[in-house]
C-alpha cells in the first residue's frame, strides 16, 4: 500500500500483487538465456522429485531479474524459482 496500487505503469510495465509462496530457488549470476534457463528447470526438477513424499509443483517456472539493461550480461544476477507446496 505505501508504494502504489497495481496496475499498469510507466509504458510497458505492469505492477501485480501475487499472493505468498513457498518456491525452490536457484540464483545465477549472468545472462538468463533461454537455453539456460531449460538446464536451471531440470535441475529444480531433480530436487522436486528427491522431495517428492514432501513436495509438488504449485506453479509455472519463474524469472526474477534483479539488474538494468545498463548492466553487462554476465554481470546481472537473477533467481530461477519453481513454486512448490507441500503434499
Amino acid at each position: 500500500p505505501q508504494t502504489g496500487k497495481p496496475g499498469s505503469k510507466f509504458g510497458g510495465v505492469t505492477v501485480q500483487d501475487v499472493a505468498a509462496m513457498e518456491t525452490v530457488t536457484i540464483g545465477l549470476k549472468g545472462d538468463s538465456e533461454r537455453t539456460k534457463l531449460a538446464e536451471i528447470e531440470q535441475r529444480l526438477e531433480a530436487w522436486l522429485k528427491e522431495h517428492a513424499p514432501e513436495y509438488v509443483r504449485a506453479g509455472p517456472l519463474r524469472l526474477m531479474g534483479y539488474n538494468s539493461p545498463q548492466i553487462r550480461p554476465e554481470l546481472r544476477y537473477y533467481e530461477v524459482e519453481l513454486p512448490v507446496k507441500k503434499r
